[in-house]
């Protein structure tokens, strides 16, 4: 039984080494490791594959307990999958990995985060069922951050540093132990947020102004302002609450000072009537008893008494407005803010007699208006309908007049003057048309020897390397593959390695192009071709420079050789289109 037992065991061994050796083989052609689910307590070490180009690793459901320092080598990661593990800590060599822009650490035993953490141009991090107390300060300047989960964590506050991350649309930090939100959260244009399984009492006034925010979870928390009815009907509700409450809290505060700062500035009439509109002194007249209850109801309510207050004071005095309740208990007269009595406010310390209304000011306006165009000979007067002779026809300003005569004797009006050029000679015209058409022959010209240069590009390659191109040269040297290959063309063993397309993975990642590209130009440096000749590696990448890299590619074949002339390049067939 012993012996069986033990047989199993070696055979699965067996058979779990080779299907490692798989996918590190497939991780070494593809650039992306699938290691998940394996309950593995080691990275796997290998010396026969270069895992160094891996642009993604999936680690996720093993036994990890520390984070794999093999990763740290992997320069061009840009997402890794640490998923279900029981890692403890960060490095902080993990700022080595300066491409990774997705990571997740969720469901791991993970207490703090290292600051230089922060360093890493992340886009989704992922810190879920974790232990974590709190956030690093640091965490500010994760300016690309989009997406943070920090949810099922012990957190207490969240630091106020995340109103900087200007780019972050989705926050979940539910079931924690959150008691407030800070202020500097709502200065982001987030468009998710979730707080809810939290202890938080009371939300922040200026999360109202969050106009960006599409989805807010704040279920399960002890909330008081505002009460769980108003949380319970969703987000437009919890808005609309916070906009009274600010509303409130500002005529509270702000109904002393608005006044006495009139007081106390000499400002001229108009800017007094910008700083205390209607609705400002219809806020103040209105007591609080109304909106003590923070219903909704009292918003449908001041907008009616206030399209009745605009109504009523039409027909008011402009010293004087009256605003009375429809109950007929309280009567409010504004007077004690405007009149000249011994118990009202003085806006200045001239008598009382000097204030003017906003319409005795726009009336004294048009007085002054008329009184003035008078002076200038026209009266303005809406009400007056003019005269036909009282109004003088409008006069063009005159113009040399042109003969009209046949075109055989054609004459302009000579000026007085003999030296005074002649603007309108055929002399100029035909200047002018000369220019042209210069120019036209010039952008001629050139775009038919770029023509040339590409049409000449493409029969070399496919003549020195026996080849077929397609119609779009462009897309077929995005990779640098045939130009690597026309480098060794030129002097063998030019490029040392090729990153060339397998029949599993047609298409090369990023990185490898990028390697291709650069093995390519630091080729045609060796061998000597001119380095002002020499196009960049962003004209061949992006496939906008093909006449650079024609350029490049016939002052290479100028250093071919007659002895190397008659050696062939071997050229896969998955080249051949």
């Amino acid at each position: 039984m012993d012996c069986a037992s033990t047989l199993y065991s070696h055979r699965n061994n067996g058979l779990m080494t080779r299907s490692l050796e798989k996918l590190l083989e497939d991780a070494h052609l593809c650039g992306e490791l699938k290691l998940g689910g394996r309950k593995l307590k080691e990275f796997p070490v290998t010396n026969k594959y270069d895992l160094s180009d891996t642009t993604i690793a999936d680690l996720s459901k093993n036994c990890f307990t520390h984070f794999p320092a093999e990763v740290i080598k992997f320069w061009s990661l840009e997402s890794l999958n640490l998923y279900h593990n029981a890692i403890r800590s960060i490095p902080n060599t993990i700022t080595s990995l300066q491409s990774l822009v997705h990571l997740d650490l969720s469901r791991n035993r993970l207490t703090c985060l290292p600051s230089a953490m922060c360093q890493l141009p992340l886009e989704i991090l992922l810190l879920s069922n974790n232990k974590l107390k709190q956030l690093p300060t640091e965490i500010g300047f994760c300016k690309t951050l989009i997406e943070l989960d920090v949810s099922c964590n012990v957190l207490i506050n969240l630091p106020p540093q995340l109103g900087q991350l200007s780019s972050l649309k989705c926050l979940n930090a539910q079931n924690n132990l959150l008691i407030e939100l800070p202020l500097e959260l709502t200065y982001i244009k987030l468009a998710r947020l979730n707080v809810s399984l939290n202890r938080i009492a009371s939300l922040p006034v200026e999360l109202r102004l969050m106009s960006c925010l599409e989805c807010l979870d704040v279920a399960n928390n002890p909330l008081v302002s505002p009460p769980t009815a108003v949380c319970i009907k969703g987000r437009i509700h919890i808005f609309k609450w916070l906009e009274l409450k600010s509303i409130k809290e500002g005529r509270n505060r702000g109904s002393s000072w608005k006044f006495n700062s009139l007081k106390s500035n000499n400002h001229s009439l108009d800017s007094n009537m910008d700083s205390l509109t209607l609705s400002e002194t219809t806020s103040l007249v209105h007591s609080s008893d109304e909106g003590a209850n923070g219903s909704m109801e009292y918003l449908n309510k001041s907008d009616r008494k206030h399209r009745e207050t605009n109504r009523y004071n039409n027909n008011a005095s402009p010293e004087i407005i009256h605003v009375s309740k429809s109950n007929g208990n309280m009567s409010t007269n504004a007077n004690k803010i405007y009149s000249s009595n011994n118990n009202g406010i003085k806006l200045n310390d001239k008598p009382t007699h000097h204030t003017q209304s906003y319409r005795e000011y726009k009336e004294f306006l048009k007085q002054q208006r008329a009184q003035e165009s008078i002076y200038k000979g026209k009266v303005q007067t809406p009400d007056i309908n003019y005269d036909q002779k009282d109004i003088r026809p409008y006069t063009k300003p005159r113009i040399p007049e042109i003969v009209s005569t046949p075109v055989k004797n054609l004459s302009l009006p000579v000026s007085s003057s003999p030296s005074t050029p002649n603007v309108w000679s055929k002399n100029n015209t035909q200047i002018t048309k000369n220019k042209l058409q210069f120019t036209m022959k010039r952008e001629y010209d050139k775009a038919r020897e770029e023509a040339e240069l590409v049409k000449q590009l493409r029969n070399t390659i496919e003549s020195r390397l026996k080849m077929s191109l397609p119609s779009e040269l462009s897309p077929a040297l995005n990779d640098g593959v045939v130009l690597c290959y026309l480098a060794n063309h030129v002097k063998p063993r030019s490029v040392a390695s090729i990153h060339v397309p397998s029949p599993a993975v047609p298409k090369l990642t990023m990185a490898r192009c990028r390697r291709n590209v650069d093995n390519f130009l630091e080729a045609c440096r060796k061998i000597g071709v001119n380095e002002k000749l020499i196009c960049c590696a962003v004209d061949i990448l992006e496939g906008k420079g093909i006449v650079q890299v024609a350029i490049t590619v016939a002052e290479l074949l100028k250093f071919h050789t007659t002895k190397t002339q008659s050696q062939t390049v071997h050229v896969p067939s998955l080249l051949n289109v």
